[in-house]
């Protein structure tokens, strides 16, 4: 949450310790320890799946990108046997976990202090998300992008945004780029006064299948 130079992050994991980080992980819980539609998220979904990770979801977004069709099969222990239970594609999934960041988000304020809420001037802590910036890998196939258009619509975000390619250039920006906005700031307090009008950037993003980069020059 920002306002006039005050950036504030929201709590995401909600428990013992407080995050403002969610792990991308999706477990399907067939039992009463289910949250909306059965899934859990985050560090419960990875406690869940160190018990039986046979229904443990990862990195939705990733595999969307590269397989948008996929679907999952979630299954449940009947004596002995693994009953299969419910079949979700993964569109489905990148839709269930858009949303429910977004229901942490809004979560999330509620617990901000009143000094920061007062900083942010925000005369309720009760808010509704519905517009927000996602990053993507810098080669995204025209399926992805429908995928992820129609998933942040399903959880009420950038519905004004009605064409992928309005989509993409006004709410998506690729990860190397996303990691150089988050440095340049530091970047600039760094050099002032070193007397360089720019600053030239190159952004390493070493992921789990692709090396992307990206070269950006900033303005001091």
């Amino acid at each position: 949450i920002a306002g006039e130079g005050h950036i504030h992050p929201v709590t995401l994991e909600f428990g013992d310790q407080q995050s403002s980080t969610l792990a991308s992980l999706m477990y399907y819980d067939s039992g009463t320890g289910g949250s909306r539609d059965g899934f859990l998220y985050g560090d419960k979904a990875y406690s869940s799946a160190r018990v039986d990770p046979v229904n443990l979801v990862r990195s939705i977004k990733t595999v969307v990108s590269r397989r948008p069709d996929a679907h999952y099969l979630f299954v449940e222990p009947v004596g002995g046997e693994r009953v299969p239970l419910v079949r979700r594609s993964a569109r489905e999934l990148l839709n269930l976990f858009i949303d429910e960041l977004r229901r942490r988000g809004e979560r999330g304020v509620s617990v901000l202090s009143p000094a920061v809420r007062d900083q942010l001037k925000m005369e309720t802590a009760q808010v509704v998300f519905r517009r927000a910036v996602f990053t993507h890998p810098v080669e995204v196939s025209p399926e992805m992008k429908h995928a992820l258009m129609e998933a942040a619509h399903g959880a009420g975000i950038n519905r004004h945004l009605t064409h992928v390619d309005e989509f993409f250039e006004q709410s998506c920006v690729d990860e190397a780029t996303a990691a150089v906005l988050a440095y340049v700031d530091s970047l600039v307090d760094l050099e002032q006064g070193s007397g360089h009008e720019t600053d030239r950037l190159i952004c390493f993003d070493m992921g789990g299948g692709t090396t992307d980069i990206a070269a950006v020059e900033v303005a001091s």
